[in-house]
């Protein structure tokens, strides 16, 4: 339940908040995301996994929202161009994103946790600049998009 709370909040956040990736080459992009221990983990080391285990869903979260504001641009003025856009960028690189890979992490004295997540593969920002092109939106003259099923398919409410 935190995980999700903690990708609604950075979901409603203005975007210039939520940009704290980086392009490192034409092939990588990465983020910092912060995770918080369990409270009821037992003994260090499971506080500081359960700490990275909720940094790393944040950091997949906004590899998602940073690419789909990159690709949106504009047409984020609407509802359904955000979810439009969240959903190109999952479904083109929900393997990527997934697989993508912790490069740095720090804990803190109350074992919180801070990561660099990357995620990485060959031409992603032409696939993102490709994807762009090709992106339609709903309300926007594209007769029979469904943003809403693809969301609802992907673990949507």
């Amino acid at each position: 339940m935190r995980i999700f709370a903690v990708v609604m909040l950075s979901s409603l956040l203005l975007p210039s908040l939520l940009f704290a990736g980086e392009w490192v080459n034409d092939n990588a992009y990465r983020v910092v995301a912060p995770g918080v221990p369990d409270k009821n983990a037992a003994d260090k080391l499971a506080r500081r996994l359960s700490a990275k285990t909720v940094a790393v869903a944040l950091a997949r979260a906004r590899v998602v929202e940073e690419l789909a504001w990159i690709l949106g641009g504009d047409s984020l003025d609407d509802p359904s161009g955000v979810l439009a856009c969240r959903n190109a960028v999952f479904g083109a690189f929900r393997d990527a994103i997934l697989a993508g890979r912790v490069v740095e992490e720090r804990y803190g004295e109350s074992d919180d946790c801070t990561i660099t997540y990357e995620v990485e593969t060959p031409g992603l920002r032409a696939k993102l600049t490709a994807l762009r092109g090709s992106l339609k939106i709903p309300g926007e003259g594209t007769e029979g998009a469904d943003a809403d099923r693809l969301y609802r398919s992907l673990g949507g409410d």
